[in-house]
């Protein structure tokens, strides 16, 4: 059983593994190009990393235990990039259209929109990886906490026990050994978060990145185990 349970851990990691690149570091380094190499070349870097950036998100789509919603941002995703890369490639046909402008700051143009799809895919994949069975997910009390907010305690407890009646749901009934386990380690690691908290000394931002790997751990394992 702990070689098993080994073994789906590691299929777990894959998706952090081949996770996208920082778009702001490529949308700094392609625009420091557009200032400096002639416009033939920057077009020839941007779509070269366009095509990297597919390759990335065609891995994400293609890893272990991707769920539905994941795999339609990643076919919607490439679909915009490949948009991108097609403007890039009649850029030189079309130049008229853009008026004053010159070749650097069209160049620049499609650098941000390359950063903004990316930084889009990577925000919106993270959020996929729990279900939104509450609109207090762990993602939105972490956006709550940098703001004023008085009952992020309360929202916090009622999340971690509402994702553990869906665990306790999945797993209980589950002929599946293995996800029973799961479940049940799951529930236990619910349990003991939800004491932390209610206590209300820790740090709740902290703790809700703590919910979170505990959630997208049993969730990706959920879905690995019953597409076997």
């Amino acid at each position: 059983m702990d070689l098993k349970v080994l073994i789906v851990s590691l299929f777990c990691l894959g998706i952090n593994v081949i996770y996208c690149t920082n778009p702001i570091e490529d949308s700094v380094w392609l625009e420091a190009a557009a200032d400096k190499y002639n416009p033939a070349l920057v077009k020839s870097l941007i779509r070269k990393r366009i095509d990297h950036k597919i390759g990335q998100i065609e891995l994400v789509k293609s890893s272990v235990g991707i769920n539905k919603k994941q795999v339609e941002l990643c076919d919607n995703t490439i679909k915009s990039l490949k948009s991108v890369k097609t403007g890039l490639q009649f850029m030189d046909q079309t130049e008229s259209i853009y008026g004053g402008e010159s070749s650097d700051q069209i160049l620049k143009g499609y650098i941000s929109q390359f950063a903004k799809l990316t930084e889009t895919f990577n925000k919106e994949l993270d959020s996929l990886r729990i279900p939104d069975l509450t609109k207090d997910t762990p993602s939105a009390i972490i956006d709550l906490l940098a703001t004023s907010c008085n009952s992020c305690q309360n929202k916090a407890l009622n999340s971690i026990n509402i994702y553990r009646t869906d665990i306790e749901s999945k797993s209980s009934t589950a002929e599946n050994d293995l996800l029973r386990t799961y479940g049940n380690a799951a529930k236990r690691q619910l349990s003991s978060l939800y004491d932390v908290i209610k206590v209300g000394n820790s740090d709740l931002k902290a703790e809700m990145y703590h919910l979170k790997e505990i959630l997208f751990s049993f969730y990706r394992q959920y879905e690995i185990l019953i597409a076997q």
